[in-house]
């Protein structure tokens, strides 16, 4: 995509990076000119890319996760309570009750289950924890809806940047439409 006269590149914005020096030959990109919003990507395995003009731009939201420290907390106490029943299934009630088994490793068919629940409540609380939160900005005009997605808190960081720049940058095109019109 060529750039108009007089157009210059303010901001380059990748989803997983942030804000790069220059734009990228693959992938989604979000480019924030001194004109234009231009958004790149695939759908359904073709090449989109989404334009859209400074003036057109009425309102941003920007929708990113946060983790606090209650929810690990709150999680934490999941996992010991998840173990904690583990071992009362496993030692002290299939002791008592005779079920069946699981052949290979010869352990009790309802402590292996609870033992797989567990197993898989702290792969999931892992991956809530320690993965990067997903966000999303949405640039929406007259009728235009612009979304797109970014992953991590550098990257949250540097689109509210984007944001920001945006909002100078269309307050400058509308400034001088208006000093030009008079």
């Amino acid at each position: 995509m060529s750039l108009l006269a007089g157009e210059s590149i303010r901001h380059t914005f990748v989803p997983e990076q942030g804000s790069v020096p220059g734009p990228i030959v693959e992938g989604r990109m979000l480019v924030l000119t001194n004109q234009r919003i231009m958004a790149f990507g695939q759908r359904d395995g073709l090449r989109e890319t989404v334009l859209m003009p400074l003036e057109e731009v009425k309102a941003v939201a920007v929708v990113a996760g946060r983790r606090g420290k209650g929810t690990l907390f709150q999680g934490g106490l999941m996992v010991v309570a998840a173990v904690f029943f583990y071992v009362l299934l496993a030692y002290w009630l299939t002791g008592r009750i005779d079920g069946p088994t699981v052949p290979i490793i010869r352990m009790d068919l309802v402590a292996f289950v609870v033992f797989l629940a567990v197993l898989t409540s702290v792969a999931m609380m892992a991956q809530v924890y320690f993965g990067k939160p997903d966000g999303e900005v949405t640039f929406q005009g007259d009728g235009v809806k612009l979304m797109f997605p970014f992953r991590g808190e550098p990257a949250e960081n540097d689109m509210h940047a984007v944001v920001n720049a945006s909002f100078a940058a269309r307050q400058s095109v509308v400034a001088g439409s208006k000093l030009t019109a008079d």
